[in-house]
């Protein structure tokens, strides 16, 4: 009798025990289910150092949580917004890494992709978004991808490329947000062509400008002993040589004017334009200068 007893006794307290440890259980899920739900609340909210407190959280009580897949993914997305990259890349690779199944996985391998951009590793960005398109040619974030490849493009430098991502963006994705957000871009594009040619021809300028003042100090040079040499003659050999002289240079004048006077029609070629201009301002500017010499020449003959 004292035995059924004994065992009856050590049936109920099992399953209190049972109970009690499903108590627990049920009281650690609900735990972080309200700890997961105020972390998105905080990271719905821009509060994004709240959420990510909130969110790990859930990995310190349980590294193997059934929560543990969203709380990665989403303190990678609030570190990313918090300019915390380092955590974010930590976070987003556990999760890329041990949850392939799960739901967000997809727009994970696309955050993948600017998380690179934002670390300021453009070429392996642009290899991520392009895994993404392969596996997911579908995807919702297909736009999205097309256009953060362009603005990868663009920081290396490759503005054709991405301008051709930015209207395939707009042809192919129009009612997507990310087709306004291109449009603007290929305005952008445009300015950026226009201050590279500017900066082209500015430095094609003061390269010419140097070359100039270099011959015009050889020519400069030259007269100078021409002048020496004349100061041995008399005041009617020097009178005629440079008479001559000036006879010549006016000349070259004439010749460079009319250069000026065709090459200073409308042309889609800048390039062509100014030197037209500089040509003028190079003979304007060496007939002053020997004008000068000749007349400070005869006064102090």
């Amino acid at each position: 009798m004292r035995t059924r007893q004994i065992q009856i006794f050590r049936f109920f307290i099992s399953i209190i025990l049972l109970l009690a440890g499903v108590t627990v259980v049920l009281s650690a899920t609900d735990s972080e289910q309200t700890a997961l739900n105020a972390g998105l609340r905080a990271y719905g909210a821009g509060e994004n150092d709240e959420a990510i407190l909130r969110l790990r959280s859930i990995l310190v009580d349980d590294a193997n949580s059934e929560f543990a897949p969203d709380a990665h993914y989403w303190i990678a997305r609030a570190a990313m917004r918090a300019d915390r990259l380092s955590e974010a890349e930590s976070n987003l690779e556990k999760y890329l890494s041990a949850y392939p199944e799960h739901e967000y996985y997809e727009e994970a391998v696309y955050q993948k992709g600017r998380l690179l951009y934002l670390q300021g590793d453009y070429q392996e960005s642009i290899r991520q978004f392009q895994l993404f398109n392969e596996e997911f040619p579908r995807s919702q974030y297909q736009a999205n991808s097309l256009f953060w490849t362009g603005e990868s493009l663009v920081e290396l430098g490759r503005i054709d490329e991405a301008e051709r991502l930015y209207r395939a963006v707009m042809t192919h994705y129009p009612s997507s947000f990310r087709a306004e957000a291109a449009r603007n871009r290929l305005d952008v594009t445009a300015a950026m062509r226009r201050e590279q040619r500017m900066a082209e021809l500015l430095q094609w300028s003061h390269t010419e400008l140097l070359r100039a003042r270099n011959e015009f100090s050889a020519r400069e040079q030259a007269y100078e002993l021409a002048l020496q040499r004349y100061r041995s003659l008399d005041d009617t050999s020097v009178e005629s040589e440079l008479r001559q002289q000036l006879d010549d240079l006016l000349e070259e004048v004439r010749l460079l004017e009319a250069q000026l006077g065709a090459g200073a029609q409308p042309s889609a070629d800048e390039t062509t334009r100014l030197r037209a201009i500089g040509i003028k301002e190079r003979a304007l500017e060496m007939k002053e200068r020997y004008l000068e010499q000749l007349i400070q020449q005869f006064e102090e003959g």
